[in-house]
């Protein structure tokens, strides 16, 4: 497993520069998509965790491609053998009743990703 450290005084300060180009107003509402994108400078790895689309617009700025949202790694999971069809369906029912703001056409393309089987590759 992989140890994080704190964040330096100067990683700190990126982190408030990217939370006030996420959102002026309210930096700190997103200081944790900031932090996550501080770290992913420091670290590299593979994929960046972002749902919101400011944050994510923000991390491509940065140059960072490799974004995946909790929904797409629903569909990773899927791939993977680890949820069902039924659980993401369950799952982002969940979200949506718990107050996450996702779009009826963005779950419906989830939705129907996810029941499609995957081809096999020879």
């Amino acid at each position: 497993m992989t140890r994080v450290e704190a964040l330096s005084s100067e990683e700190m300060d990126e982190s408030d520069r990217y939370a006030m180009r996420i959102e002026p107003r309210n930096p700190q509402e997103h200081i944790g998509e900031a932090t996550a994108m501080t770290l992913y400078q420091r670290m590299k790895p593979d994929i960046l965790i972002l749902d919101e689309l400011k944050p994510r617009r923000v991390a491509r700025s940065l140059g960072i491609q490799r974004i995946v949202g909790t929904l797409g790694l629903f569909l990773a999971a899927k791939d993977e053998g680890l949820l069902t069809a039924r659980h993401i369906e369950t799952y982002i029912d969940i979200l949506v009743n718990k107050g996450t703001k996702i779009s009826k056409g963005l779950r419906d393309r989830v939705v129907s990703e996810a029941k499609r089987e995957k081809e096999i590759e020879i």
